[in-house]
């Protein structure tokens, strides 16, 4: 995970068959389940073929280093289950001056630049590409039920880029979407973030639906005739029209929370350490031969 950055999804059927929680991600100096973030700042590294081990172990040792240095730059980390071998780095904030103000605060620590520097170069041989983002909440999109994330185990991330010019129609199919589902079952909820930087084409759309196991697919598939009644055909079919002629791309994968790559402030370590901070296993002892 470059954290020296600042120096150098089809909507439609995926929301047909799943719908998530309001996400609070890793917050910079805050760790309480209080709702999604106003900002949130992705990082994905694209890992080398058979390099997943080794990259593994790389951001590990990073982790190890922002919590040797109580750094204020926490970072939830999420490794895929589906699509190419990547990593996906989640962090929160209140505003765009908040990420500011923490990333200065944290390249003041004695040292921790120039060791973040070192296994950066290390890291980055290890990875095929990487792209980051900042994100804005869509508030008027989502949900304002929260969710501690803290409990959470895996995530699907959702994510739509439209047509210049074509983001009103995305809003009108997420607020159909999410008010079919309030009627199916209100106890499903959303938050939606929206690229502010890091794209050059149409509007992007970021929906990240955490989970605490793939049962939760299960339970919104049995629920999925019940939620496209609540939708009705007719706004079925306009909303898959507009899959059709207003998106650009879309993708939709699955990730699993690693907690070895991942630094996290020390109240969800203490609300689950057997999660978040798991004792190395012991290498079992060989029984001696006979007669040594």
């Amino acid at each position: 995970m470059k954290r020296s950055w600042m120096a150098k999804v089809v909507f439609v059927p995926v929301v047909l068959c799943t719908i998530g929680v309001a996400v609070k991600v890793v917050r910079a100096q805050d760790a309480g389940p209080m709702g999604p973030q106003k900002v949130l700042y992705t990082q994905r590294e694209f890992v080398k073929p058979g390099k997943g081990m080794a990259h593994g172990k790389s951001e590990a040792a990073v982790a190890s280093a922002m919590a040797a240095a109580k750094s204020p730059l926490y970072a939830l980390a999420l490794a895929s289950i589906t699509g190419e071998p990547r990593v996906v780095f989640l962090s929160g904030y209140d505003s765009m001056a908040d990420v500011e103000t923490t990333y200065m605060s944290a390249m003041k620590l004695p040292g921790l630049e120039s060791k973040l520097d070192a296994m950066n170069e290390t890291d980055g041989a290890l990875v095929e590409s990487e792209n980051s983002a900042l994100w804005r909440l869509r508030e008027d999109l989502s949900s304002k039920n929260p969710v501690n994330i803290a409990t959470m185990r895996m995530a699907q991330l959702v994510q739509v880029e439209t047509k210049p010019g074509y983001g009103i129609e995305f809003e009108k199919v997420a607020k159909r979407v999410i008010g079919a589902w309030a009627k199916t079952d209100p106890s499903y909820s959303v938050a939606i973030y929206e690229m502010a930087y890091g794209h050059a084409a149409g509007p992007v759309f970021l929906v990240i639906l955490p989970m605490k196991s793939m049962a939760f697919l299960d339970k919104v598939n049995d629920e999925h005739d019940a939620f496209v009644k609540a939708l009705g055909e007719e706004d079925l079919k306009g909303d898959r029209e507009i899959a059709r002629t207003a998106y650009l791309s879309s993708q939709s994968n699955l990730f699993v929370f690693s907690p070895r790559m991942s630094y996290v402030p020390e109240s969800w370590v203490k609300a689950d350490p057997t999660f978040w901070n798991p004792k190395p296993k012991a290498m079992p002892m060989k029984k001696a031969a006979d007669g040594q």
